[in-house]
């Protein structure tokens, strides 16, 4: 019965379970890596030939805008041609441009222009060169940009995919600073796309919407010609047609979405593997969109990728086959043994312990006569015979006592396990040598270590290697020998991942009763929070949290220090006290993340300029402070004009690079200008404000002899004369005309700023309007200004009189967020036309924030205002700024009009700008004109307008004169 049941019972032996296990994972592994392989390589793929697309758009969008570019060139000296100004100014229908026949064979050839034509500005075709089909039915079309062109003053281009795909420019005739006329160039798009193809190595072709050729309600034709019927499209221009029209049409058949084809679709055909993405094309006048379609052979590359995927499959099944060969052959003997020696050890649990010694016997026929783990299994077997045979009668007589003595036992040790582990201390035991024996579980989730790593080391190594780790060493050795019963101490505890942790250790001795049993308690307490706060606290006493800095507190004891110092050693020294200029705008106009922004970075520029002996700190808000030990004057200068380069070369991101940082600076020596930190400080405050006065960027030495006080109290008189001029309406504007030169009429009048006195007189803007700056009154002001003349604009017209007026707005108003909502305000309330509105900045306040200014003009532009460039030539002097900025009219300083006939360089430079101007739309003004041999030289040169005392004095009462 037994013998039935057990042959009933499954059994596999160890080594064919090790050999399926050893297959399934071998199996699994060579299965994965050709998968996660050939993955690789196709995401790889894919992103290379994304990477290749993006280029080919690129490259593909470089040479369309290189041809519109070459036409864009040709279309603006098109007048400049020999003799075809003149045919073009005579304005004649028949036969008046056949100065052009000569240069028309010379632009096919050399500039690939295939299509010229000419229109008069309302339309009206003055003459064609090139094919007279190319713009078959698009005269509408024509005739809507030859409009654009004439309100914009600037080309604008487009292509067209009518009958051959083409690449169009339109572009103003100017000359003689005036339109008069449109020019139309084309230039087949059939050279960007061989370019293209040269460049790329694919092959391409160009698509648009078949409805433009069909018509409405019209049949697609069948499959004939070069019309893909599923997508609707039609092929105008393609390369290696015997390939690229069939791939196209059976690619349109396998996705009839044209969608699923733009960002890249793979198919096969005619054995090799293509890739097809599409490229819009941009600017097209057809209707429904044009795309470049870009054909990739690709069929070498998943060639290759498939045969290493074989390869890879083919040498893991090989592995596989050759691993479980080996395994099975390592197996057998050793399990076949061992199933021997498993069949006799059940009769020890039956207590037949003599049949289990005469089974079991070594085996004499080995070729090696050497033992191995299963004769000593052989051999334990038989021991354990003998031993068990004796123990048997043991076992019986202190089961009972066993059974409950192991109870106790275990009771003992879940209290202790519990108890170390939940403890929030480290707790560890060390025996006589001072060797770590054991540590609890929080020990090792603080320390990273394991307390199987840490058993037999010595517990110092936990320890950071300093000069107590001696001492502490000692003590724990006289702690073991019974020496002393207590110890504790601080230390560093290093990690495993060395970081550090700060450690309170209280070291106990303990009771040994045996010779391997501990002999130290440690037991250590965490602080290493409360450590890190009070260093932090510690250092924010002393430093500014925002720049790492020196504070005041610091700052001033260390001065005194630094005083004393010299006083008892006779020493000199310096102070450098300064602020950043126009710190309070940063903030204002930018927020106050640009301002911490603007004074980090100034602070670590500066702690690199100064030396470790010099005290650098932050007194606050914008204020800086330097005290250079044992110097002279001559050294302190050379400081504070290195510290006005190195600020100078200062670039915060968040303030963009037209912001430059600068500082004004006071110097003061001790102990000769000040023997105390009161006094030192005072002085090179006087000394600052003194630097101030010198402009932006620039430094003071006191001496003691300084004006400061005098001028700070005229400062103060201009700032509340300015403060009372604005609360009693104390402004007054008068009115300069400006004449246009070529009609000698009054186009616009320029409003000019005075301060009225108290005996009635007028005070020039140049005596408060620095000051005005200088206090922040400035924004006021501007606003006040454009209130009045806006207001006074509105007045007149309400009386039939539409007059344009001019105004000057301060350097800082484009600075100023409150300018564009309170115009549109008094806009609102007012009524008044905007086009009669001229708003005139100077050259280096808009230069100084190109980006912020173009935006804020922009903005104003929008509502109708009109730009003026005010005494341009005074500042930075570019040409390139009059290209960026969005000006109307450019008005030329006083400077170089006044001696006009006298000086050659001034005549060179008003001739130039004013040609300048012309090309780009702009209108000039002269200033300063005083007589009327300015007035003829301006005429010749081309000049729109004058204003000056020969023009006309400022007047305060303009209605009475126009009336």
């Amino acid at each position: 019965m037994k013998q039935t049941a057990k042959n009933l019972n499954r059994f596999l032996s160890l080594k064919w379970k090790a050999l399926l296990f050893f297959s399934l994972v071998l199996l699994i592994i060579n299965a994965s890596f050709p998968f996660f392989s050939y993955r690789n390589l196709m995401e790889h793929f894919d992103k290379r030939q994304k990477a290749s697309h993006e280029h080919f758009v690129e490259e593909f969008n470089g040479l369309l805008k290189h041809t519109i570019q070459r036409l864009h060139q040709f279309g603006g000296i098109i007048s400049s041609l020999e003799g075809l100004e003149s045919a073009l100014l005579e304005r004649k229908k028949n036969g008046n441009l056949a100065a052009f026949e000569n240069h028309w064979p010379l632009l096919q050839l050399d500039m690939g222009i295939e299509l010229v034509r000419f229109y008069s500005t309302s339309g009206e075709e003055w003459g064609r060169f090139g094919p007279t089909d190319r713009l078959a039915g698009e005269e509408p079309l024509i005739q809507k940009w030859i409009e654009e062109v004439k309100r914009k003053e600037r080309p604008i281009s487009f292509l067209s995919c009518h009958t051959i795909c083409t690449q169009y420019v339109m572009a103003p005739i100017l000359t003689r600073g005036r339109n008069i006329g449109t020019i139309l160039l084309g230039a087949s798009l059939a050279e960007v796309i061989v370019n293209f193809q040269q460049i790329s190595g694919v092959d391409v072709a160009v698509m648009i919407d078949g409805e433009s050729e069909l018509g409405e309600g019209a049949v697609p034709p069948a499959r004939t010609g070069r019309y893909i019927p599923y997508w609707n499209q039609k092929i105008v221009a393609l390369t290696n047609s015997q390939l690229t029209l069939p791939l196209l049409r059976m690619l349109a058949e396998a996705a009839p979405s044209l969608e699923s084809v733009i960002d890249g679709h793979k198919t096969r055909f005619l054995e090799k593997d293509y890739e097809v993405r599409l490229i819009p094309l941009p600017g097209l006048s057809d209707p429904g969109p044009g795309h470049l379609v870009i054909i990739n052979d690709i069929s070498e590359t998943l060639k290759a990728i498939r045969a290493a995927t074989q390869q890879s499959v083919l040498a893991g099944i090989l592995g596989l086959l050759l691993s479980e060969a080996l395994l099975l052959g390592i197996l057998w003997t050793p399990m076949s043994r061992l199933n021997k020696i498993s069949e006799k050890l059940p009769l020890l649990a039956q207590g037949d312990f003599i049949a289990v010694r005469a089974a079991v016997q070594q085996d004499d026929r080995r070729w090696v006569k050497v033992d191995d783990e299963i004769d000593l299994l052989d051999k334990t077997a038989v021991s354990l015979s003998y031993q068990l045979e004796e123990l048997e009668d043991k076992v019986k007589k202190r089961t009972n006592a066993l059974a409950n003595r192991m109870e106790e036992l275990a009771n003992e040790k879940n209290f202790i396990s519990h108890l170390l582990d939940t403890a929030r201390v480290i707790i560890l035991t060390q025996d006589r040598t001072g060797k770590v024996m054991m540590m609890n579980q929080h020990g090792s989730n603080l320390t990273g270590y394991q307390s199987s790593e840490l058993s037999g080391k010595p517990f110092v190594m936990l320890l950071s290697s300093d000069h107590l780790v001696e001492n502490i060493t000692g003590d724990l050795n006289a702690l073991a020998l019974g020496n002393r019963e207590h110890l504790s101490h601080e230390s560093i505890l290093v990690c495993k991942d060395r970081s550090t942790r700060n450690i309170v250790w209280f070291h106990s001795r303990l009771r040994r009763k045996g010779v391997h049993e501990p002999v130290v308690l440690s037991v250590g307490l965490d602080f290493t929070e409360r450590k890190q706060a009070e260093l932090r606290l510690s250092w924010l006493a002393d430093h500014d949290p925002l720049t790492g800095l020196f504070n005041r507190r610091r700052f001033q004891n260390e001065l005194e220090r630094t005083l004393s110092e010299a006083s008892r050693y006779k020493r000199t020294g310096a102070l450098l006290f300064f602020d950043l200029d126009q710190f309070k705008y940063v903030n204002d106009t930018r927020g106050h993340h640009a301002g911490d922004a603007l004074l980090k970075e100034v602070s670590t520029q500066l702690s690199r300029l100064v030396r470790s002996t010099d005290i650098i700190c932050r007194l606050g808000g914008d204020e800086f402070a330097l005290v250079i030990s044992e110097t002279d004057e001559q050294g302190a200068v050379q400081v504070a004009q290195k510290i006005i380069e190195v600020l100078n070369e200062v670039e915060v991101p968040v303030l963009e690079h037209a912001y430059k940082v600068s500082a004004s600076i006071g110097i003061t020596i001790f102990p000769a200008q000040g023997a105390t930190v009161r006094e030192l400080l005072s002085n090179a405050d006087l000394a600052m404000y003194q630097a101030k006065e010198r402009g932006r960027g620039s430094w003071h030495l006191f001496t003691g002899q300084e004006p400061i006080k005098e001028r700070m109290k005229e400062r103060l008189f201009w700032r509340n004369k300015v403060k009372q001029a604005l609360d009693a309406d104390g402004f007054v504007l008068h009115f300069q005309p400006v004449q246009e030169i070529e009609t000698r009429q009054t186009s616009f009048y320029e409003a000019l700023l005075r301060m009225r006195r108290k005996d009635g007189g007028l005070i020039a803007p140049g005596t408060f309007i620095s000051v005005a700056e200088q206090s922040g009154l400035i924004h006021l002001i501007d606003q006040m200004v454009l209130e009045k003349v806006i207001t006074h604009q509105a007045s007149l017209a309400r009386r039939g009189l539409n007059i344009t007026f001019s105004l000057n707005l301060s350097g800082y108003a484009l600075n100023n967020p409150a300018l564009l909502p309170h115009l549109k305000k008094i806009l609102k309330q007012t009524g008044a036309d905007p086009r009669s509105i001229i708003i005139e900045i100077t050259e280096t306040a808009a230069v100084s924030d190109l980006s912020a200014a173009c935006t804020l003009m922009d903005e104003i532009k929008a509502l109708g205002c009109r730009f003026a460039l005010d005494d341009f030539g005074m500042g930075f002097s570019s040409f390139n700024y009059l290209k960026q900025l969005p000006v109307d009219l450019v008005k030329i300083g006083d400077a170089f009009i006044r001696e006009l006939p006298l000086h050659s360089d001034d005549q060179i430079f008003v001739k130039s700008l004013s040609d300048v101007t012309r090309v780009l739309g702009k209108k000039t003004v002269a200033e300063g004109v005083e007589n009327p041999e300015i007035l003829k030289i301006l005429r010749t040169y081309g000049v729109d307008f004058a204003q000056g005392y020969h023009i006309g004095r400022p007047k305060s009462q303009l209605l009475e004169e126009l009336v």
